[in-house]
């Protein structure tokens, strides 16, 4: 390990620009005396999405690829065996989190190039979790670079089944008949739920994603089920014969899709095509739906890149834009928790920047938020989506060291995001 940790700092320092090859001297010369691996950066600005937000001239101590402590620079005493990084004008968030992926096509070089550019988790949402925990167990042991993965298995009405079988063989495997893979399940009449939720907890699944033609009873019993073994239930904001008041109230953990939120009451998106109810902003209807959402602690992802992409090709005119982004806002104000998901690809190519940066902005620009809160939208957010609040989203001691180092600071401008000098997963240092 002391080999392997020397080789990568040394490794740094002549891959990296001029810039930050200064940076890494330190580490060149550095000798790790101890066993386990020190890391310590020093004088670096954390910039936090909890209080307290910001903190100038710190010292980030990381032990065996967590945060072991935080304080003032000045004041810090670091061990000896510490390998020290100068970060005098760099700053320091925690590692992003993309709450709504689908991996498709070549994702190795997808996820790699994720990572660099500072996403170090990601939601799966609805892919052939067999196929996605491949890639997991490979990022784990180290054979495959990448964000951490967290998946779904997915629920869907047998009518939908028979409507859309191509999409279904998509995410089925040869070895199960369809509807009976433990990531991909048909409700009807005759499910066992609690067979479904030990399926998607032996698959190694964080949650069950609820898709289409799902009555209330099929809803709240999957609900109940899941939550009693620890499984989070993430739903779409219209499953058919269930709409978003019955979805809020049977306690779903997150809403997604938000434009969404303003379908009729009775909707069927193969029979009605995009149809939106502007006049629920004034009938109370969506506010009542907000409320329960709230008072349930439902999350809400707007899934803004993709939803206005689609808004966009349906030709939907400006005050039904306005609507559905008046939605939000209302959201906001009543203290909903919304997270960052793109529903769109990770990025192709390295020179691509990936579009969940184009997300976070979505939050300040057409919701007013402040870059704080925008950020903690792809964070501690996203985190409490997956259940790990407690390990991700935030520099904290105890917590995972998944963190990225950037050249300018984000809350002056969020475009910063992307001026990445380097990411740190679980300790280990990756170069962009």
């Amino acid at each position: 390990m002391k080999k392997l940790f020397l080789i990568s700092c040394l490794l740094l320092v002549v891959t990296m620009s001029s810039h930050a090859q200064g940076i890494f001297n330190d580490i060149q010369n550095n000798k790790i005396k101890a066993k386990q691996s020190l890391l310590a950066l020093m004088n670096v600005t954390v910039i936090n999405p909890v209080e307290p937000f910001v903190q100038k001239h710190q010292t980030v101590l990381i032990r065996e690829g967590e945060i072991s402590a935080i304080g003032n620079t000045q004041d810090f005493v670091l061990p000896e065996n510490a390998c020290r990084i100068d970060l005098t004008d760099k700053y320091v968030i925690p590692g992003l989190i993309d709450g709504h992926v689908h991996l498709k096509t070549f994702p190795d070089i997808q996820l790699e190039n994720a990572l660099r550019w500072g996403i170090t988790s990601i939601r799966s949402m609805g892919d052939n979790a067999g196929y996605i925990k491949l890639l997991k167990d490979d990022i784990e042991h180290g054979s495959m670079k990448g964000p951490d993965i967290y998946y779904s298995a997915i629920g869907m009405g047998d009518e939908f089944f028979e409507k859309n079988r191509m999409r279904v063989l998509q995410m089925n495997s040869l070895e199960y008949k369809i509807g009976e893979a433990p990531w991909l399940r048909i409700f009807n009449k005759t499910t066992n739920y609690d067979s479904v939720v030990s399926g998607a907890r032996n698959i190694g699944a964080t949650g069950i994603k609820l898709y289409s033609h799902i009555t209330h009873e099929q809803l709240s019993c999957i609900v109940r089920k899941a939550h009693l073994h620890g499984l989070k239930v993430w739903s779409h904001p219209h499953l058919v014969y269930t709409d978003l008041k019955g979805i809020a109230e049977a306690g779903v953990d997150l809403i997604t899709h938000a434009s969404a939120l303003l379908f009729p009451v009775e909707w069927n998106l193969e029979k009605d095509g995009y149809v939106f109810k502007t006049d629920y902003l004034e009938s109370g209807r969506i506010d009542s739906i907000l409320a329960m959402m709230k008072k349930n602690g439902i999350l809400l992802e707007p899934t803004f890149a993709v939803g206005l992409q689609e808004l966009s090709k349906q030709n939907v005119d400006s005050s039904t834009i306005e609507a559905n982004i008046e939605v939000l806002r209302r959201a906001l104000n009543l203290g909903i928790t919304l997270v960052a998901g793109t529903d769109l690809p990770l990025p192709q190519r390295m020179s691509d920047k990936p579009i969940l940066f184009q997300e976070i902005e979505y939050f300040i620009d057409l919701l007013g938020m402040k870059p704080s809160a925008a950020l903690a939208t792809a964070t501690i957010n996203n985190a409490q989506a997956i259940g790990m609040q407690n390990s991700l989203g935030s520099i904290t001691p105890g917590k995972i060291a998944d963190l990225v180092v950037l050249h300018k600071n984000p809350l002056e401008n969020i475009k910063n995001l992307a001026h990445i000098c380097f990411v740190i997963k679980k300790g280990e240092i990756i170069i962009h």
